[in-house]
């Protein structure tokens, strides 16, 4: 899959050292304005070189993908799953940009 269109992309962390590719559009890109996902914003934030994920208004940005069409290339073992609560699914803890 060496192809980039709107329906196929491949990414990396800010450090290069993570890469994925995705399958297909987003399901949705959203602003969370639950606890949990601000409590989330504000961990991120923190991170060194963290893009600005918490908006204006405070919610928190995040992008929807489907997990059957995200793949892990390379980088894997850097990856962190953290549960934001008991009903929230896990989410990845790491930033992409484009390639």
């Amino acid at each position: 899959m060496n192809k980039t269109n709107e329906n196929h992309k491949i990414a990396s962390c800010a450090y290069g050292k993570c890469r994925y590719e995705r399958e297909g559009k987003a399901i949705m890109a959203v602003a969370c304005y639950c606890t949990s996902c601000q409590q989330a914003g504000q961990r991120i934030a923190k991170l060194p070189n963290a893009p600005q994920v918490i908006s204006e208004d405070g919610g928190t940005y995040f992008i929807m993908h489907r997990k059957d069409r995200l793949v892990i290339l390379q980088g894997k073992e850097y990856l962190k799953e953290f549960k934001l609560s008991s009903h929230i699914l896990l989410l990845q803890g790491f930033y992409f940009r484009k390639l």
